[in-house]
């Protein structure tokens, strides 16, 4: 595995924002286009666009001065934001997560580090749960790898017009009883 030099650290800024948003806007376009059900990467983009727009990043921004949110970025060596992970302490008993990684990023431990980081700091809670789409399969097997297990729960996936009908699955971690 090549060594990647790299920070984790948490997002403070506006421009942490941007980038955060940057991360989110590419890996959605790679992870979640799938011509054969009908996804195009130009849907997505498309419905990144209307769906994120100035009065929602200004939203989004005021969420990294929350004590129960935590949103940590990765940068690369040039200070690029290159990955992300959102966390939030929903209540005393449950956490939620959301994460992101350019695709030149994925599969080179840095998933894991963030992962570790995210199930310390939710640690004094019951569970943690998340949503992954059915057909990424690369994200559901690194989920399963860190004790996430299916729920049962679904919902509809949607991008901009289009539905695919029950295609997020909720998985959960239990950190204890």
């Amino acid at each position: 595995m090549e060594k990647l030099d790299y920070k984790i650290r948490i997002a403070k800024s506006m421009k942490d924002e941007l980038g955060i948003l940057k991360v989110r806007d590419t890996t959605w376009a790679e992870t979640y286009a799938n011509p054969r059900l009908g996804i195009t990467k130009l849907m997505i983009q498309n419905h990144l666009k209307r769906k994120f727009n100035e009065v929602y990043i200004q939203r989004y921004y005021e969420t990294l001065k929350q004590k129960n949110i935590k949103n940590w970025i990765v940068q690369d060596s040039k200070k690029e934001i290159v990955g992300w992970l959102f966390c939030s302490k929903d209540t005393e008993i449950k956490g939620s997560i959301g994460m992101y990684l350019l695709p030149e990023f994925q599969s080179k431990g840095i998933g894991s580090k963030l992962i570790e980081r995210e199930i310390k700091w939710l640690s004094k809670l019951k569970y943690i749960e998340l949503e992954v789409v059915s057909y990424n399969e690369k994200a559901i097997k690194f989920y399963k790898k860190f004790g996430f297990k299916f729920t049962g729960n679904k919902s509809d996936f949607k991008i901009g017009d289009y539905t695919l009908k029950d295609a997020r699955l909720e998985m959960r971690k239990t950190l204890r009883n």
